[in-house]
């Protein structure tokens, strides 16, 4: 643009950001420029709805006017609120929901969950409603530390949401007792031990088919 202006062929208005270019050949040539190249332009640019307007006329009087509209989001998106998950797991892949506040149609979010550290899938958000869900999201054996961040359409990111932790327990419990082959005694001391990584929940104990009494202290029965 700088060397059409030079040539008279163009001109720029800055206090409308107007360009008007000047076509001296009776075949237009189809000029292409940089994006947004121009210094005085750059400068005109702010946070929102900018639009840039170009006129072109020839020498028989012919005018033609394209205009282009973008938005400026200097702002990030909101932090995304992750919805209650389980402490404890034996399926090897969940779902993942929640919130991103204030959304707008106008400028779309995406989320990106990562499971500890590590990228794990993005979801839409839904412009109307500020929710997103990302289904099987898969974990690891262990300790699953799970976060999300918004990203929009300008590529702005979110600071990380809270940290959801999440543990995958595929392993049955590990039961060891403690019991003679053999006795004559109609009722014996009874001993044993349950451990299990995340946690004993309840333990049952049946004698001939018959439920009996049960006292669980620590992880010894």
């Amino acid at each position: 643009l700088t060397y059409l202006m030079q040539a008279g062929m163009a001109s720029y208005n800055r206090s409308t950001g107007r360009v008007t270019i000047r076509l001296l050949q009776p075949q237009p040539p189809t000029p292409s420029f940089e994006p947004l190249q121009l210094d005085a332009l750059e400068r005109a640019l702010g946070a929102g709805l900018n639009t840039v307007t170009v006129d072109v006329a020839d020498k028989a009087g012919n005018f033609k006017t394209a205009s282009w509209s973008f938005r400026i989001v200097l702002e990030p998106p909101e932090t995304p609120q992750l919805d209650e998950l389980p402490p404890v797991t034996r399926q090897s892949s969940i779902s993942v929901s929640g919130t991103v506040p204030e959304v707008r149609p106008d400028n779309p979010v995406r989320v990106e969950v990562t499971v500890n550290g590590l990228p794990a899938g993005t979801a839409d958000v839904d412009p109307q409603t500020g929710r997103f869900k990302l289904e099987k999201v898969i974990l690891t054996d262990g300790l699953n530390e799970i976060r999300a961040v918004a990203i929009d359409s300008a590529g702005s990111r979110s600071a990380p949401s809270q940290t959801a932790r999440v543990q995958l327990d595929r392993h049955p419990p590990i039961i060891s007792v403690d019991l003679p082959a053999s006795t004559n005694l109609k009722a014996l001391p009874f001993e044993g031990r349950v451990t299990d990584e995340s946690g004993i929940e309840r333990v049952e104990l049946t004698l001939n088919g018959r439920d009996q009494p049960l006292k669980l202290e620590g992880e010894v029965i």
